[in-house]
């Protein structure tokens, strides 16, 4: 799995504007989530369960351009897993 994050560098001359563009390969997480969630059981018994693995530029986009920090904000990132677009991102089915 890569966590490797590209990050290029645009420089409008005409704008004096410069952009950061970040770039993550997220196909082998969203294969190693499907995998996981596959194999998961379905009991929800216990205290820990490994529910999800979002790539890191999902988390830079929501932090960066929606003001959500879903590391830190657990009824956003609750909101966030159990959305069924972004099922790709769970590695156990059901509800959180």
């Amino acid at each position: 799995m890569s966590d490797l994050i590209d990050t290029r560098y645009h420089y409008d001359a005409v704008e004096d504007k410069l952009t950061v563009q970040r770039i993550q390969d997220v196909e082998p997480i969203i294969e190693a989530n499907k995998r996981a969630a596959n194999d998961a059981s379905s009991n929800w018994r216990g205290d820990m369960h490994h529910v999800a693995s979002i790539p890191l530029v999902v988390l830079e986009h929501y932090r960066n351009r929606l003001g959500i920090d879903l590391l830190k904000d657990g009824a956003a990132l609750k909101r966030f897993l159990n959305d069924p677009e972004n099922a790709f991102m769970r590695t156990k089915r059901g509800r959180i």
